[in-house]
């Protein structure tokens, strides 16, 4: 398993280089920002993941540690591969991103390429102890929580984040009229709740409804 690699870049195109390495070359697939800033000739230093695959193998490289740690990460969301990850980390900057998901930003997450709302909602609901861990190493400052975490509700319009919550579960698949009916009822009963938090009761009250059919 290759950890990473010192070379001299041999070739560089849009989003990935090569980098010869004692005589061996190595093509890399890298941010589009790490590519514009090198040049044919010059020494490089990348962190490397090492992708497996039963047809190949593939390494993706990152001039910061923590941004391959961010891709790493990404690779755990179901659906998201090692392309469409290394597009997210090519057009978003990291703190960015991790501010997007602590506020429950999805048209943010949307707005990415190749993160539709279905799969920004995903990332709501699954990356917040990350960016959680990501505020803490950068010192960039997480909104206020609520107890239960998050955006608490009272900063935001009731019927805003009744329709953003509607919006990802519709995105998840579940029909508009189960999503409205459903959300209404958490936002009702438990006041305070950020969109992550929110979205999350809604899709345990939609499972617990499912077991009981």
């Amino acid at each position: 398993m290759i950890a990473f690699l010192r070379g001299r870049v041999f070739t560089v195109a849009e989003s990935w280089l090569e980098l010869d390495v004692a005589g061996i070359g190595f093509r890399v697939w890298v941010p589009e920002r790490v590519a514009r800033q090198v040049t044919p000739g010059s020494e490089l230093f990348l962190y490397i993941y090492h992708h497996m695959r039963a047809d190949g193998q593939e390494l993706f490289g990152f001039a910061d540690e923590a941004d391959r740690a961010w891709f790493e990460r990404l690779l755990r969301i179901s659906g998201i591969g090692p392309k469409l990850a290394l597009q997210v980390v090519s057009a978003a900057d990291r703190g960015a991103f991790a501010a997007a998901v602590s506020q429950g930003d999805a048209s943010f997450l949307a707005g990415l390429p190749g993160i539709g709302k279905k799969t920004a909602a995903r990332l709501l609901l699954e990356l917040r102890d990350w960016a959680e861990a990501e505020a803490g190493r950068t010192g960039w400052c997480a909104p206020a929580r609520a107890p239960a975490g998050g955006v608490p509700a009272a900063a935001m319009d009731d019927q805003a984040l009744l329709r953003d919550v509607v919006e990802a579960l519709t995105a998840l698949g579940y029909h508009e009229k189960q999503a409205w009916e459903t959300a209404r009822g958490v936002l009702q009963e438990h006041r305070g709740l950020c969109l992550e938090d929110a979205l999350r009761m809604c899709l345990q009250a939609l499972d617990r409804a499912q077991m009981r059919r």
